[in-house]
């Protein structure tokens, strides 16, 4: 058989499969291991030398929902590290204006006054959403930053994503500062809390979600129709 068949075979297969996304590769996030941890202040000096993600308009595997300005209205740098008891993350944020509120999980789903359109509340503000999967768990964290002595904001849950049900997890390790326009984040997700693996070479799909709104104070119907967000789908890499 030929190599051109061979190829049309597979082409074909992946269509019927919906694994055309797996010939044509997926982004990767490598993060180094490191054996030390940090401290979890939201100071970001120790993290100097490890490189970021970009979460901006027009960067690569960002899809972007809405108008942003070309100067970018709000975007993030996050950088990550791993060690056999934890993932670290670190988010410097951008944002020209700042619309932040707590929504509670239980109150995290908004529905038109007509009972048509429902959306996650989460989107409606200034929000960013983590969401970590493997084979058999799904971990989702929100978090809203410490803008002008409001906040910051968070919630999380894990469900295990082969029966639809949430399993028990300690909260997050947060940290918030805020530095004019600009807010840092630190997070440490213990894999013992994550029911994930922690070791080198391990592959996990990640998406990293970014919600943008300039219009503070303003009733969600009318935000309704102006939703903004920047979306990282991949794959998050265990590197050595």
């Amino acid at each position: 058989m030929s190599r051109i068949i061979q190829r049309r075979i597979l082409l074909l297969l992946a269509v019927c499969f919906g694994l055309l996304p797996l010939l044509h590769g997926q982004v990767s996030w490598d993060i180094p291991n490191r054996r030390q941890s940090v401290q979890v202040d939201g100071f970001l000096r120790e993290w100097d030398a490890i490189p970021s993600l970009s979460v901006n308009p027009g960067a690569p595997g960002v899809s972007q929902n809405g108008q942003f300005a070309p100067s970018g209205d709000a975007g993030l740098e996050i950088k990550g590290f791993w060690n056999e008891q934890a993932l670290y993350l670190a988010v410097r944020w951008t944002d020209n204006v700042w619309d932040t509120q707590r929504v509670a999980r239980q109150e995290a789903v908004w529905t038109s006054p007509d009972g048509r359109q429902r959306r996650d509340k989460m989107l409606f503000f200034d929000n960013l959403k983590l969401e970590l999967r493997e084979d058999e768990h799904d971990y989702v964290l929100w978090m809203a930053p410490r803008i002008s002595g409001r906040g910051p904001f968070s919630w999380y849950r894990l469900m295990k994503s082969t029966r639809g049900l949430e399993v028990a997890s300690a909260t997050p390790g947060l940290a918030f500062r805020e530095e004019g326009a600009t807010v840092t984040i630190e997070v440490v997700l213990q894999w013992r809390e994550l029911k994930m693996k922690g070791k080198r070479g391990e592959t996990y799909p990640l998406q990293i979600l970014l919600a943008d709104s300039d219009l503070a104070g303003k009733p969600l119907e009318l935000k309704a129709r102006d939703l903004r967000s920047l979306l990282w789908s991949g794959q998050l890499r265990l590197a050595p």
